[in-house]
């Protein structure tokens, strides 16, 4: 996703995970999750330097990049699964909303709510500030709100929404995810 869509999304080449996962060996312990419940449950002690790898909603190049550099520096890692999406080869929706954002013509998304409609020029900055504003107001919106927008997008932007399929990343499947637990599961 060569987009700059979602500015709270964190995110690496392999190359620089690869630095990143050495970085963390050599200057920290890691530990499983499973290692931090019990430090939290049954009081037992953590290291002094405990580090913990986590990823949220299981992307595809987890399981393409990021698990093979886990493995090989024997790194434990947890990853929150977003369900819903897992084996459904759909676009997250926050991908998918951002796409169209800095894809739509000018001033033709509706910021729910209120009379704007963005993005207000093509500049990456306007860019940027339209997917943030957009996105922030989905994430802080009742569930049944979101969806509704995202409803309206597929009617208003149907082409936009295939491009989207096919340009950006998937999510696990759960081939994926059954061979990811048995890599990082803690008996």
């Amino acid at each position: 996703f060569d987009i700059a869509g979602d500015v709270e999304l964190v995110s690496a080449e392999p190359h620089e995970f690869a630095w990143q996962v050495e970085f963390l060996c050599r200057h920290f312990e890691p530990v499983s999750f499973h290692d931090i419940v019990l430090a939290v449950t049954e009081g037992r002690q953590l290291p002094k330097r405990a580090v913990a790898v986590t990823f949220d909603d299981g992307f595809e190049d987890l399981y393409e990049h990021a698990a093979p550099i886990l493995e090989r520096a024997r790194m434990p890692a947890t990853v929150f699964l977003a369900t819903d999406y897992v084996s459904s080869g759909e676009p997250f929706w926050f991908d998918l909303v951002a796409y169209i954002v800095w894809n739509a013509p000018l001033e033709s998304v509706e910021v729910p709510g209120t009379d704007e409609r963005l993005p207000a020029s093509e500049t990456p900055a306007s860019r940027a500030a339209a997917t943030y504003r957009v996105l922030k107001w989905l994430k802080n919106c009742p569930d049944t709100a979101r969806l509704q927008f995202l409803s309206g997008l597929e009617a208003t932007y149907p082409h936009l929404c295939s491009q989207a399929r096919v340009s950006l990343g998937r999510a696990l499947n759960w081939d994926e995810v059954r061979q990811l637990d048995r890599l990082w599961h803690i008996p």
